[in-house]
């Protein structure tokens, strides 16, 4: 998880009229202050009188002129003299030729005619204050996004309020919604807040003051909604709650590709893919509500997510999460649309070390015979997939685990570089499980256990699922010939291909090196060692229904204690196929319960 003060990414620097009008009103009751923070440049910050003021001004510049111009500003039309002037801790006034980056590090106080005001150093100060302004449901978190420079943002204050919103007008010439400027109602003084039925058709607004300085504030421009769905219609989600929360010894672990929302967004998706859906139950702000309350439903202690956009997590999973006794890492794709996240419950593991595995990274001249066809090294050399590798420790026992969380390439056509992917993988754990990790030595991490999950985009008995559950590849396996003319660019079409060929060599040579797994322990699906079989599906779009998602680990060391099997096609299907309004990803999520051995 990124530091506190890495709240959200960097918002839009624009400001509502919401924003604006809550930030005035404040200043206007706000103490007399001065505040200064040095970078670059010096910047200050004066509140004088109920008027805020910011200077920011060279380094070398002398203290004179931003000491002449607030004097000026301060006396505005008046035609008394207004005098400006700094003292040290001593109660020296200092001479005006210094510089500002002089002065204003020695400066302890401001003075302004008769009044004498502290000048505070590098105090913590709010940059922005933003939030979800739009489709706000009883019992849904909002979570604000707060950006802080200097400070983690932990000694400030926050309260929600609620206030009736003023409707804009409508039309070329019309104006948004915007809270009203009256005081509102005090809700809420935590950094989250979960809108009641007390809130029913009023807007919320969400304060955020500093110890020192102007307040920061957002509102809503819409009115708090009931949820759209009953729990009637949402029995089927709440239907997998697992209420059993493990205990020692034991651990829960979920894997959950949960559709990203630069996909989800798309127009081709929205229109051609999934039109069954629903735009509005398409939207992030609906589904990420549905997606976490099912991610709470299973008190799983291990959280392997797929297809993760950075925004949700920094701004609604961390948060969210922490608040309910999780720590996790994120890792990015190379596109930079989505990546892997990984959550553990801090109850019961601490972490030892992260990897961040980008598979076009390591180099063709590695993989045998890869640099003897260039279409396949092209394609190795552009594909942006990645894993993450977590090593925890179990905080009973001490034992080591180590995580892998991964999204394999997805195109059908190309089985071939997901067994490379799938290699690179098991050699980095098996680095891992091979060296020492903090406090453990390497005799220790060898016997250490790992559990791999992820949306692999391969089905049951394929080359990738073979290498991890068989230990090796045959070099005459039909992935080899499936993938012998990939090329980077090729469309799904292809397809024709790879059926024509499935059982066939091809007529020329074609990539088939000799491949083994690494890890010298069995590996076996969880769900196989739970259910007898793996899920009959994790896949459940129009057209295509089929096992893409797994929960792999090693034997010797783990044992499963139960595997939860998949809904049924019934329900998931009610509504023509995935992602639906109750089930809000193209995926189904995968849940096991282990036990050391």
């Amino acid at each position: 998880i990124p530091p506190r003060q890495s709240f959200s990414v960097v918002p839009d620097q624009k400001q509502t009229t919401a924003q604006t009008i809550l930030r005035t009103n404040l200043s206007r009751v706000m103490a007399d202050c001065c505040l200064v923070w040095f970078r670059e440049d010096v910047n200050v910050f004066v509140q004088l009188n109920g008027a805020g003021r910011t200077l920011k001004r060279t380094v070398e510049e002398a203290v004179e002129k931003p000491l002449s111009r607030l004097a000026k500003t301060v006396q505005g039309k008046s035609k008394d003299e207004v005098t400006v002037g700094l003292q040290d801790n001593a109660g020296k006034l200092l001479d005006r030729t210094l510089s500002n980056g002089e002065a204003w590090k020695l400066a302890h106080t401001l003075l302004v005619n008769d009044k004498t005001i502290q000048v505070v150093h590098e105090p913590t100060r709010v940059i922005q204050v933003n939030c979800q302004k739009k489709n706000i449901y009883v019992g849904c978190p909002l979570v604000p996004e707060v950006t802080i420079d200097n400070g983690d943002g932990s000694d400030c204050k926050f309260h929600w309020e609620r206030k009736p919103i003023v409707q804009g007008k409508k039309g070329k010439k019309g104006t948004p919604n915007a809270p009203s400027e009256q005081p509102g109602t005090v809700v809420g003084t935590g950094r989250n807040y979960v809108p009641t039925k007390d809130d029913l058709g009023e807007g919320l607004a969400l304060v955020c003051q500093p110890p020192h300085g102007p307040a920061l504030s957002v509102s809503t421009l819409e009115p708090v909604q009931e949820f759209p769905l009953d729990a009637e219609t949402l029995s089927p989600l709440d239907g997998r709650a697992i209420p059993e929360v493990l205990g020692d010894g034991e651990f829960r672990v979920v894997s959950y590709n949960i559709l990203a929302d630069t996909y989800a967004s798309m127009k081709v998706v929205k229109e051609e893919w999934y039109p069954y859906t629903g735009e509005n139950f398409l939207q992030i702000d609906y589904r990420k509500h549905v997606l976490l309350r099912e991610l709470k439903n299973y008190n799983a202690d291990v959280l392997c997510l797929q297809e993760v956009g950075r925004s949700i997590f920094n701004e609604f999973f961390v948060p969210l999460f922490r608040e309910l006794g999780y720590e996790g890492i994120f890792d990015e794709k190379l596109a930079g649309a989505e990546g892997c996240a990984t959550f553990w419950r801090t109850s019961k593991f601490q972490k030892l070390n992260h990897k961040r595995i980008v598979f076009r990274e390591i180099p063709s001249s590695s993989i045998p015979t890869l640099d003897n066809f260039p279409k396949l090294k092209e394609a190795w050399d552009k594909i942006p997939s990645i894993a993450q590798i977590v090593t925890l420790q179990d905080l009973t026992n001490k034992r080591p685990i180590s995580l892998a969380n991964t999204h394999l390439f997805f195109h059908p056509s190309a089985p071939n570089l997901r067994i490379l992917q799938m290699k690179t993988i098991l050699d980095a754990i098996q680095e891992i499980r091979s060296s020492a990790c903090g406090d453990i030595s390497a005799e220790e991490m060898a016997k250490s256990a790992f559990v791999f999950c992820g949306d692999c985009n391969m089905t049951i008995g394929c080359g990738a699922y073979n290498l991890v559950t068989n230990g090796e590849i045959e070099t005459s396996h039909h992935d080899w010939v499936v993938g012998h003319d990939f090329m980077w660019g090729k469309d799904e079409e292809f397809l024709n291909f790879a059926k024509s060929v499935a059982d066939k060599k091809a007529a020329e040579p074609y990539f088939h090196p000799e491949m083994k797994s690494p890890i010298p322990e069995a590996v076996q699906s969880a769900y196989v060692a739970g259910l007898g079989r793996e899920p009959k599906y994790t896949n459940v779009t129009v057209g295509f229904v089929d096992v893409l998602d797994y929960i792999f680990f090693t034997t010797p060391t783990l044992g499963v204690k139960k595997a939860y099997d998949v809904e049924s096609l019934d329900i998931l299907q009610k509504w023509t196929a995935l992602p639906s309004r109750v089930f809000c990803s193209d995926h189904v999520s995968l849940c096991a319960d282990f036990q050391w051995k």
